[in-house]
């Protein structure tokens, strides 16, 4: 098969070599150039401090196309906890050459989605998401991944309200988008 290109005022929009197109600089900006998804349905324990997060064991992995593309990550789960405690806060965490999240320095998380029952002393189970927007750094695998942080030690559960019962199922995707 002959490779093709695809070009337009001069710039390659798209070409093809060997069955595998692959988009040139002249995609307009705001063009998709690819979508990442990963389902978890498996029942996760996470235990989780004040000082550090844990990761809930939902992730998913893009290798981006172009160094400065947007990266949206779109995350949708259920969560629960066991006990009294009352603050759970979830966050996104990108891992690649260098590290980023959706929490700051602050100890705020402007990109994170959580919950607060100053009285609830049973099992809670809530569905929860997060939108975050991200740039690449460059075009190495970055591995997005969702983490559990709390006011203090406590056993939280993804998918679950509690290590039995009130199972659901979460998605994390992430779109890369040229700019």
């Amino acid at each position: 098969m002959p490779n093709a290109s695809f070009q337009l005022n001069g710039q390659e929009v798209f070409s093809e070599a060997s069955g595998v197109v692959s988009v040139g600089a002249g995609f307009p900006a705001g063009t998709v150039l690819q979508v990442q998804t990963q389902e978890y349905t498996t029942l996760q324990q996470a235990i989780s401090t004040s000082t550090t997060g844990a990761p809930t064991g939902l992730s998913v992995n893009i290798t981006p196309k172009y160094s400065g593309s947007k990266m949206l990550v779109n995350c949708a789960f259920t969560a629960g906890k066991d006990g009294t405690n009352n603050i759970v806060n979830y966050y996104i965490y990108r891992s690649t050459g260098s590290t980023a999240s959706s929490a700051n320095t602050t100890g705020s998380y402007p990109g994170s989605s959580g919950y607060y029952f100053n009285t609830v002393s049973s099992a809670v189970h809530i569905s929860l998401s997060i939108l975050w927007e991200d740039t690449s750094e460059n075009t190495s695998l970055h591995t997005y991944t969702l983490y559990v942080i709390s006011g203090s030690s406590m056993t939280t559960y993804l998918n679950s309200r509690n290590s039995t019962d009130y199972t659901g199922t979460s998605t994390i995707s992430v779109m890369e988008i040229k700019q």
